[in-house]
């Protein structure tokens, strides 16, 4: 079955902007999040990084203190490990002692991440897109990713003809 052929029964998932005089098409698989999405850890990973200025003033504060406590801690974000984080002589400064930042950070980076995401996507689901393969179908890695890490696809120049 030839490429063209395979292309054209799969959906578009996104927006196609055709270079006329290379007549190359560069498909950037963009779309807006979906209302009936299962949020998973690669897509809270995804929104809270590549959509963080959607982040609420307290969430920003909560992800910076998480950051502060995993470097001060090799990696660990639990509450045992944010105690430890304030002997720390220098990661000490960036962490929170506000009652609503410490509530978001109780139960660690990834919970934080989830619960940010599932707030992001509730609220500002129109502002939120996602790079998606055009063979596969699954998420890129980033927002201008142009190569896919599940199936290897790429889609940086595709031709016309």
């Amino acid at each position: 079955m030839a490429r063209d052929q395979v292309q054209r029964k799969r959906p578009a998932l996104g927006l196609r902007a055709v270079n006329e005089r290379k007549r190359l098409v560069t498909s950037v698989m963009i779309c807006p999040a979906k209302s009936s999405m299962e949020l998973n850890p690669e897509i809270a990973y995804y929104v809270v990084h590549f959509h963080s200025h959607l982040m609420t003033d307290t969430e920003v504060k909560a992800q910076r203190h998480l950051f502060a406590t995993m470097k001060a801690t090799m990696g660990r974000s639990d509450e045992p490990a944010q105690r430890e984080a304030q002997k720390h002589k220098i990661h000490s400064r960036m962490l929170s002692d506000e009652p609503n930042v410490l509530s978001l950070t109780r139960d660690g980076y990834e919970r934080f991440q989830l619960t940010t995401a599932a707030r992001i996507l509730r609220d500002s689901a129109d502002k939120v897109l996602f790079n998606y393969c055009p063979r596969c179908g699954k998420l890129a890695r980033t927002a201008t990713a142009k190569q896919c890490r599940h199936c290897g696809h790429d889609w940086h120049r595709t031709s016309l003809t």
